[in-house]
């Protein structure tokens, strides 16, 4: 691979990015696995969240859960760790197929750049490249 020059806000050198179809792999492929990471953080917030807002008040009673944390502890008590991800599969789903195109489509976007510009990628070049995606 050549060195390619850096924008000077990055500093030092970058090595230049696989092209082609490897580069088109690597960039899906990081979009999936970006997707993935993005569900298995944020669904057991969303779960939480969800069971606080659809919870029932009894009348003569309290709610069911006393906050987010009490929610979170009864949840992971009563169903364990899976109780949590419950219904993530559309989300992980659409996670994974979003994120994968964004990525694709970004790289994709920067080498259109460079081949209009006809340099390496630099500066407000990335800007252009994000406009596009």
């Amino acid at each position: 691979m050549t060195e390619r020059q850096a924008s000077p806000t990055l500093g030092g050198s970058l090595k230049a990015s696989p092209t082609g179809i490897i580069g088109a792999l690597q960039d899906f492929a990081s979009g999936l696995l970006g997707g993935v990471a993005q569900v298995v953080a944020g669904h057991p917030l969303d779960t939480v969240k969800v069971r606080l807002q659809t919870q029932v008040v009894t009348a003569g009673g309290g709610p069911e859960y006393s906050g987010m944390m009490d929610c979170f502890r009864k949840t992971l008590a009563e169903e364990g760790a899976r109780g949590l991800y419950k219904g993530a599969a559309s989300p992980l789903t659409g996670a994974m197929v979003h994120n994968a195109a964004l990525v694709f489509f970004y790289g994709q976007s920067k080498s259109i750049v460079e081949f209009v510009t006809g340099r390496n990628i630099q500066g407000l070049d990335y800007y252009a490249a994000g406009a596009m995606t």
